[in-house]
């Protein structure tokens, strides 16, 4: 999703993109309507950080018809079969993905081969190509870009847009992983990061994550620094366990590609919030 966060002292403009095709369009849809960035803030932090699968939800899929002029807006593509219809089904279904323990079987696959037949779309690498060079181009000096990475999203590295970007420009924006250790798909730890807080710090901070959230901080430039690293390597990828996504040995090499790709992963432990990892 697409939204604009002021920081406090109006120093920089924060902006944070999640990586999926519906919400960005939904967020981008809202903005082309003249929606205000209050009126989009109230939506969108309403249930954690999720307008899908909520009351609110079917309200949006009006701006988004009302918006869809051309066969792109931020993560949606008209060769996908990402329509109105298929986002209305998800509502319909009532998933419980949002602030529950674990979603029904058969809509986390469906999510999962979702993934996959857009992954195996030839248009996909010129989608998020595209896509990363729209973002670059609406960046203003100042401006500090935060793209948050979850689940199916991180195993699309070398092809999502926030990957592009690195491409483009590595030291505007701030690349970070959320993982969830239990194997849900969503994780109720979701709800409790408070992601709007986060994202309003002007200096982004490891240290306020981890102090104000229930989430691990993993900075992974340091450890790439460290003599440490190879201890730190081997608790890092046996610990980022994200659901069927990557219990495979591809997502075993997707993880081992975030130590060298990522700056920061959050790791969010639904079971102890205070925990954090020592060396």
């Amino acid at each position: 999703m697409l939204v604009e966060i002021l920081s406090e002292d109006d120093r920089a403009l924060n902006m944070c993109f999640e990586t999926d095709f519906a919400n960005t369009a939904i967020i981008n849809a809202m903005l082309k309507s003249g929606c205000s960035q209050e009126e989009i803030m109230s939506i969108v932090w309403a249930n954690g950080s999720w307008p899908f699968y909520t009351k609110e939800f079917l309200g949006l899929v009006t701006y988004f018809n009302n918006c869809q002029k051309s066969g792109h807006i931020f993560g949606f593509h008209k060769s996908k079969n990402t329509s109105i219809e298929r986002l209305k089904n998800y509502v319909e279904k009532k998933s419980p993905w949002c602030g529950s323990s674990t979603p029904k079987e058969e809509v986390l696959q469906e999510a999962i081969q979702w993934t996959e037949v857009e992954e195996e779309n030839n248009d996909f690498h010129k989608w998020e190509k595209e896509k990363a060079n729209l973002i670059h181009d609406h960046l203003k000096p100042g401006e500090r870009l935060l793209i948050n990475a979850h689940n199916a999203h991180l195993s699309k590295y070398g092809i999502s847009f926030g990957h592009r970007l690195y491409l483009i420009e590595p030291d505007q924006y701030y690349n970070i992983a959320y993982s969830f250790r239990k194997g849900s798909f969503w994780a109720k730890s979701t709800y409790q990061m408070n992601i709007e807080q986060i994202s309003a710090q002007t200096q982004f901070s490891a240290e306020y994550i981890s102090n104000t959230t229930n989430a691990f901080v993993f900075d992974i430039r340091a450890f790439r620094n460290s003599p440490k690293f190879t201890k730190w390597k081997d608790h890092l990828v046996s610990m980022i366990d994200v659901g069927a996504v990557l219990r495979t040995p591809a997502g075993e090499y997707n993880n081992l590609k975030l130590l060298q790709n990522y700056d920061l992963l959050i790791c969010a432990n639904e079971e102890s919030p205070s925990t954090k990892y020592k060396d």
